[in-house]
Protein backbone atom coordinates (compact mmCIF):
# COMPACT_ATOMS: atom_id res chain seq x y z
CA UNK A 1 0.00 0.00 0.00
CA UNK A 2 1.43 3.44 -1.22
CA UNK A 3 1.46 6.50 1.59
CA UNK A 4 -1.10 8.94 0.16
CA UNK A 5 1.08 11.87 1.49
CA UNK A 6 4.48 10.71 -0.13
CA UNK A 7 2.20 9.32 -3.67
CA UNK A 8 3.61 11.14 -6.43
CA UNK A 9 0.22 10.47 -8.50
CA UNK A 10 -1.67 12.41 -5.82
CA UNK A 11 0.09 15.44 -4.00
CA UNK A 12 -1.22 15.73 -0.56
CA UNK A 13 -2.91 19.33 -1.17
CA UNK A 14 -5.55 17.33 -3.30
CA UNK A 15 -6.48 14.58 -1.18
CA UNK A 16 -9.58 14.93 -0.84
CA UNK A 17 -9.49 12.91 2.88
CA UNK A 18 -7.54 16.10 4.16
CA UNK A 19 -10.77 17.63 4.25
CA UNK A 20 -12.15 15.24 6.98
CA UNK A 21 -12.13 16.24 10.59
CA UNK A 22 -11.97 14.01 14.01
CA UNK A 23 -14.81 14.47 16.02
CA UNK A 24 -12.33 16.35 18.67
CA UNK A 25 -11.30 18.88 15.76
CA UNK A 26 -14.86 19.10 14.84
CA UNK A 27 -15.98 20.68 17.77
CA UNK A 28 -13.27 23.34 17.69
CA UNK A 29 -14.34 24.09 14.33
CA UNK A 30 -17.99 24.85 15.52
CA UNK A 31 -17.65 25.99 19.06
CA UNK A 32 -19.35 28.86 18.72
CA UNK A 33 -22.64 27.81 17.13
CA UNK A 34 -22.89 24.83 19.45
CA UNK A 35 -20.54 25.87 22.28
CA UNK A 36 -20.93 22.45 24.49
CA UNK A 37 -20.08 18.72 23.57
CA UNK A 38 -23.56 18.03 24.07
CA UNK A 39 -25.08 20.40 21.87
CA UNK A 40 -22.85 18.97 19.60
CA UNK A 41 -23.78 15.50 20.25
CA UNK A 42 -27.71 16.66 19.81
CA UNK A 43 -27.22 18.55 16.41
CA UNK A 44 -25.54 15.21 14.76
CA UNK A 45 -28.26 13.44 16.62
CA UNK A 46 -31.31 15.41 15.17
CA UNK A 47 -30.21 16.01 11.66
CA UNK A 48 -27.87 12.81 11.23
CA UNK A 49 -30.04 11.91 8.16
CA UNK A 50 -29.51 15.13 6.62
CA UNK A 51 -25.85 15.44 6.77
CA UNK A 52 -24.93 12.07 5.81
CA UNK A 53 -27.00 13.00 2.79
CA UNK A 54 -24.59 15.87 2.47
CA UNK A 55 -21.77 14.55 3.03
CA UNK A 56 -20.78 16.29 5.72
CA UNK A 57 -20.41 12.68 8.32
CA UNK A 58 -18.63 9.81 6.86
CA UNK A 59 -17.75 6.70 8.10
CA UNK A 60 -14.11 4.98 7.57
CA UNK A 61 -12.55 2.03 9.03
CA UNK A 62 -15.70 1.88 11.67
CA UNK A 63 -15.16 5.86 12.75
CA UNK A 64 -16.88 8.99 11.78
CA UNK A 65 -15.28 11.97 10.25
CA UNK A 66 -16.64 15.47 9.51
CA UNK A 67 -16.10 17.13 6.70
CA UNK A 68 -15.80 20.79 7.86
CA UNK A 69 -16.71 22.69 5.00
CA UNK A 70 -19.89 20.50 4.21
CA UNK A 71 -20.86 20.29 7.88
CA UNK A 72 -20.98 23.98 7.68
CA UNK A 73 -23.02 24.13 4.82
CA UNK A 74 -25.25 22.01 6.28
CA UNK A 75 -25.82 23.92 9.44
CA UNK A 76 -26.50 26.82 7.55
CA UNK A 77 -29.27 25.28 5.70
CA UNK A 78 -30.99 23.58 8.00
CA UNK A 79 -30.81 26.68 10.21
CA UNK A 80 -32.38 28.77 7.38
CA UNK A 81 -34.72 25.96 6.75
CA UNK A 82 -36.03 26.21 10.18
CA UNK A 83 -36.45 30.11 10.05
CA UNK A 84 -38.54 29.74 6.76
CA UNK A 85 -41.29 27.46 8.04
Amino acid sequence: MTDQATSPSLPASTNPLDELRSRGEMLVVVERQLPSEQSFNWFVRANREELVRRGAIVEIAGRHWYHSARFIETMLAIGAQRLSK
